[in-house]
């Protein structure tokens, strides 16, 4: 709450020392690395050798890496968004723009997706899975982007949006 509040004294106090900026950026995903890392090795021994750790311990690395998670993906989105010409900021962007028609639409994906046999190789159950994730975006967002592209009623489903419109060819 305080940091909220100090937001913008925070934020010029940073731009003053680009030093610092630079070194906490450093520390924030040193930081989120080692506490994912502990993280798995915690999971590992409970799983594996059956020695569980503290509850205590256990829930506050899980804090710590939730909490550097958030923090490393807003420094990502933040590094992506100084760049508006790259395709991966082009691309997500789309997604966002898509994104309420990607979550109305994935669940009709994935009940036609679940009707293909799950394999019992080890390798192939992690593939199946992996297609299951990207047809169920891919497949949602090429279809939101379409509707949303070519129908001038597509606000009414999923709200106003930015995605370039289909021009209209002159008729002579």
């Amino acid at each position: 709450m305080w940091i909220a509040i100090h937001y913008e004294r925070i934020l010029a106090w940073f731009a003053d020392r680009p030093a610092v900026r630079r070194l906490s950026v450093i520390l924030a995903y040193a930081l989120w690395i080692v506490s994912g890392a502990y993280y798995v090795y915690l999971r590992y021994q409970g799983m594996v050798n059956k020695d569980w750790a503290d509850g205590q311990v256990f829930a506050y690395t899980q804090f710590v890496f939730n909490l550097m998670s958030a923090i490393s993906l807003f420094l990502l989105s933040n590094a992506l968004i100084r760049r508006p010409k790259a395709v991966w900021t082009r691309t997500l962007g789309n997604i966002g723009v898509c994104s309420f028609g990607i979550y109305l639409i994935h669940p009709a994906v994935l009940y036609y997706y679940r009707d293909i046999p799950v394999p019992g190789g080890s390798l192939a159950f992690h593939v199946y899975y992996a297609c299951e994730f990207l047809s169920a975006l891919l497949v949602a967002w090429g279809i939101a982007w379409a509707i949303q592209r070519n129908f001038r009623w597509a606000w009414i489903l999923f709200g106003t949006s930015s995605v370039p419109k289909k021009k209209a060819t002159a008729s002579r």
